[in-house]
């Protein structure tokens, strides 16, 4: 899996590596993370969520419009069943502001309101290929219902905000490999959107 998943990073990705952890990796705090990763801060840390629209209505369904098999628009990208949204260990994920975005990109598409809801999903693995904590954008698999890939919502305090280097580290795809990317580049290699998803958590570092 590891293998195939640095293939396809490979392909796709001129900036990267991979780094292994070990199985206590996430009991230990983020800057010990941080330590091993050899990133520049805690905020360099990110993971990636698998969101499911648990009232999800098709585009189609609303306009008649139909995308070629195998393709994916950008109003798909706007109104999928599922996203990955990606976001720094260091602050808190608010599902609900993914929702506020989603319907406002969607507003005048005459899908109701009552049809974006969002829930961590069940069944992280059957969907994405890779377990809880190794979760990626690399190599995932097609979402069950549309057969397209999955859009990555990206936190913009990641975007915009990130501190330089601008280079993020998220699953590698096992739970106990970690791979470091340039972030501009990953923004360009997968259907990307970006939005606030995410607050400062005040009560210390959201693990």
């Amino acid at each position: 899996r590891v293998m195939r998943v640095a293939a396809i990073a490979r392909g796709m990705l001129r900036s990267l590596s991979f780094c292994a952890a070990p199985a206590d990796y996430y009991e230990w705090s983020l800057e010990q993370r941080r330590a091993l990763l050899g990133a520049p801060s805690v905020m360099h840390l990110c993971k990636s969520i698998l969101l499911a629209n648990v009232q999800w209505c098709s585009s189609s369904d609303s306009t008649g419009f139909s995308a070629p098999s195998g393709t994916i628009q950008r109003m798909e990208i706007e109104n999928a069943p599922f996203y990955l949204v990606v976001v720094q260990y260091a602050r808190r994920f608010n599902a609900e502001a993914v929702a506020r975005f989603i319907r406002g990109l969607n507003a005048g598409s005459g899908i109701a309101r009552k049809h974006f809801v969002f829930r961590l999903a069940e069944d992280v693995e059957a969907i994405t290929g890779y377990p809880p904590g190794g979760v990626t954008p690399l190599g995932c698999r097609v979402d069950p219902i549309r057969h397209l890939p999955i859009p990555v919502i990206v936190d913009s305090a990641i975007s915009d905000q990130l501190p330089a280097p601008r280079q993020i580290w998220l699953g590698g795809g096992r739970i106990d490999v970690k791979w470091r990317t340039e972030l501009d580049e990953f923004l360009s290699a997968f259907p990307v959107l970006s939005a606030p998803v995410s607050h400062t958590d005040e009560l210390g570092y959201e693990h």
